[in-house]
Formats: structure tokens, sequence, C-alpha cells
């Protein structure tokens, strides 16, 4: 289950591009404040030409859950990555799923954000999500 809105869920039956730009604010301001602190990670801040790919919204179906297929995509593209001259593997992880994924794959976990505490022009808009309790940014080395 994603803590993201779904494709479908818009603004109004025919929005604006400012209409979905103010919807989904609040979800652009947590990623932002979460991976700004990737600039502070040390391997990174001391070589900051260092090529990373960044993952978000990795997810599968729940009928092909547990097969693997997350572990294999997530395998691909940091093997891609890493072929190319990537030096890390960057993701934020909004729900169980995906931050068990990055856990199992040995992602260092360098920050989180927990949904109850983030404030975003002075209300909590994610605090009604129950799915799980926060956000996460993890990085790999490759």
């Amino acid at each position: 289950m994603s803590c993201i809105p779904k494709e479908n869920d818009t603004a109004q039956s025919d929005p604006t591009s400012d209409d979905v730009h103010r919807k989904y604010e609040p979800i652009y301001s947590i990623l932002d404040e979460l991976e700004g602190n990737f600039d502070d990670y040390p391997d990174y801040k001391n070589n900051p030409d260092a090529k990373f790919t960044k993952a978000f919204k990795v997810g599968v179906l729940p009928e092909y859950a547990g097969k693997g297929l997350g572990t294999r995509l997530r395998h691909a593209t940091t093997d891609l990555a890493k072929s190319k001259g990537f030096q890390f593997s960057v993701a934020s992880a909004s729900a169980p799923g995906s931050q068990r994924l990055y856990q199992k794959l040995k992602y260092e976990e360098l920050a989180e954000i927990k949904y109850s505490d983030f404030v975003f022009k002075g209300s909590r808009p994610f605090a009604g999500i129950t799915a799980c309790p926060s956000i996460k940014l993890y990085i790999k080395k490759l």
C-alpha cells in the first residue's frame, strides 16, 4: 500500500496544472525535506560531483507481492547504475513494503520524517496516514 495519492486522485474533475501542483505541494515538500539530508551524507558531501540514482514510488501490485519482483527491479537498476559509473543509489520509501525492501537490500537508513510530525503551511497534511508512520530516505554505495 502506498502512502502517495493514486494517479486518478485529482483535485477536481478537470484540474489545471496549478490545481494539481497545489494538491501535491505537501508531497513535494516532504520529499524535498527528506532528500535534503543526502546533501549532508559525508561520502557525498566530500564528493559533490558523484553521480547518484534516485528511486521513489517503487512497488508492485498486491497480487505480485512476495515474488521477488521489487528485489529484481532494484538489483537491475543498481547494477546498471554501477556499470555506468554511479556511486550511490538513493531511495525515498513511503510505505512499509518499500521500507522492508531497502532494509533487505542492505540500504542504510539516512533520514526519517514521521507523518504525524510533518508541518506544511501550518497544518499536518499526513497526520491521518495509518498505513505507515513515516517516510524514510535510504542510501547505498554502489
